[in-house]
């Protein structure tokens, strides 16, 4: 079984990669929430190669997120 650690310094490399991708994707997210101007393909280019299809699947995943929301306000 893999440990939970919340000590950064004990994380994978690919773990930490994977982590600031998933900020990326939800920092945009959260722009275009609030119509803030936001450029997708240059954040993108700046995720590593092979983390390209989760840094796109975990956008996906936050823009769905921001719909419920946004209708939930409605």
């Amino acid at each position: 079984m893999k440990k939970i650690t919340f000590n950064i310094s004990e994380i994978s490399n690919l773990e930490k990669e994977k982590i600031i991708s998933d900020l990326a994707a939800s920092g945009i997210a959260f722009q275009e929430r609030h119509n803030m101007s936001v450029l997708v393909q240059k954040i993108a280019n700046k995720q590593p190669e092979h983390l390209l299809s989760y840094f796109y699947k975990r956008l996906d995943h936050y823009r769905a997120i921001a719909k419920k929301i946004k209708r939930s306000f409605l």
